[in-house]
């Protein structure tokens, strides 16, 4: 099955995201290794929304849910024709043969299908980001950073760790008032083939009037232990054009306290 893109106007029409532009009233035939990337563009999807483009499968145009779904690589539902007449199956006599193959997402020595999680596959379409650094604070010193999410459709999936030698408390707020923030922090693409940049910004934490809601607190004593939160129970989502505050406060002095904080950045597909 294969992924084209038609472009149903006069004039070239730009896939800003994917870096491809449609020719006026032509198409665009997706190359394999194309498909992750397209996968996570948020473009695309409003470009289909609104008609200007098509998806096509190589056999018929696809209406916006469908089309959308083949971008993302969600499994289609198949026209099945009969082969009495060319019509769609339903007649006496009409008889389906069906034959798959995956040679792209097979293991060439077992045959087995090749899968990753969706976190994973992130990384791979670029769209993954990591920071992590180092501190030393004394008793009762705090370090902060400042999330701000963009005011667009694509989220945030956070997760993080932290680990220290002494007594430190982690604490997670959302929605504070009048922030003030101090330099821009560090961000990396965990693709470091990729050009995309986070939309999702961090910078270091200086005041506030007030904090915000509290999603999240932590405390821990021993040494050498660690705060985490897993992908699969611990991940938090977080909310567009929005601010959140993480405080690690330290309850020991000369307290090395090191983090990692990674997120993926993802559209959720039309509906």
């Amino acid at each position: 099955m294969s992924k084209i893109v038609k472009n149903n106007t006069n004039s070239s029409v730009e896939v800003s995201d994917v870096g491809v532009a449609v020719p006026a009233s032509g198409q665009y035939v997706l190359n394999t290794t194309e498909y992750l990337i397209w996968a996570d563009s948020a473009d695309i999807v409003t470009l289909v929304g609104d008609g200007t483009l098509t998806v096509n499968d190589g056999s018929v145009d696809l209406g916006i849910s469908e089309g959308i779904d083949l971008i993302k690589g969600i499994f289609q539902k198949h026209r099945i024709i009969g082969d009495t007449d060319g019509t769609l199956i339903g007649n006496d006599g009409d008889r389906l043969k069906v034959a798959a193959s995956l040679p792209d997402y097979e293991d060439g020595t077992t045959d087995a299908l090749k899968i990753i999680d969706y976190a994973h596959h992130e990384i791979h379409a670029g769209s993954a980001y990591m920071h992590t650094d180092t501190v030393t604070l004394g008793n009762s010193q705090t370090y902060g950073i400042v999330f701000t999410t963009p005011n667009t459709a694509k989220q945030c999936h956070l997760v993080f760790a932290f680990r220290a030698p002494g007594e430190t408390r982690i604490d997670l707020y959302e929605n504070p008032t009048n922030v003030v923030t101090g330099s821009s922090l560090n961000v990396f693409n965990k693709n470091r083939n990729s050009s995309k940049v986070n939309t999702t910004v961090l910078n270091t934490f200086t005041s506030s009037d007030d904090n915000g809601t509290l999603l999240f607190t932590e405390f821990f004593d021993r040494v050498t232990q660690d705060v985490s939160t897993s992908r699969n129970i611990g991940e938090w989502i977080l909310k567009s054009n929005e601010e959140y505050i993480l405080l690690i406060t330290s309850g020991s002095n000369s307290n090395q306290i090191s983090w990692l904080i990674e997120w993926y950045e993802h559209t959720d597909p039309t509906v």
